[in-house]
């Protein structure tokens, strides 16, 4: 079996945003403790989005939950996206369950609705 992943992430307002992709194993949770490590600089937040993993393995969540805390001073500031996060944040963390999105319809509200009175012009 191959143990395929993809880790992504960004800075935003002095925010640090991870997406790993794959199965979260052993080496995955290596990874984003180094990248957390090599771009947090101690300020702002750190979000772990969790939707794109495919499977949660025990010593991804064991190798995450022992060696996560010591790379952050303050683990509150550590937010889990997911409900995998549940199952792979240390104590401490916090794990946001974002709402599913309801497609909603678009409105000019610009626009206001007219009503127009059709004349019949025969009878004029």
């Amino acid at each position: 079996m191959k143990n395929e992943f993809k880790i992504s992430y960004r800075k935003s307002c002095g925010n640090l945003h991870v997406r790993p992709e794959g199965t979260f194993s052993g080496m995955c949770a290596w990874a984003l403790i180094k990248i957390i490590k090599n771009n947090y600089n101690g300020y702002g937040r750190v979000f772990v989005e969790t939707a794109l993993l495919i499977e949660v393995l025990k010593d991804g969540v064991v190798l995450f939950k022992k060696y996560m805390p010591s790379q952050m001073t303050k683990i509150d500031r550590l937010f889990i996206k997911g409900k995998k996060g549940f199952k792979i944040g240390p104590n401490g963390c916090r794990v946001l369950i974002c709402k599913p999105h309801k497609k909603k319809h678009l409105i000019n509200r610009r626009l206001k609705p007219v009503l127009r009175i059709a004349h019949n012009l025969e009878n004029r």
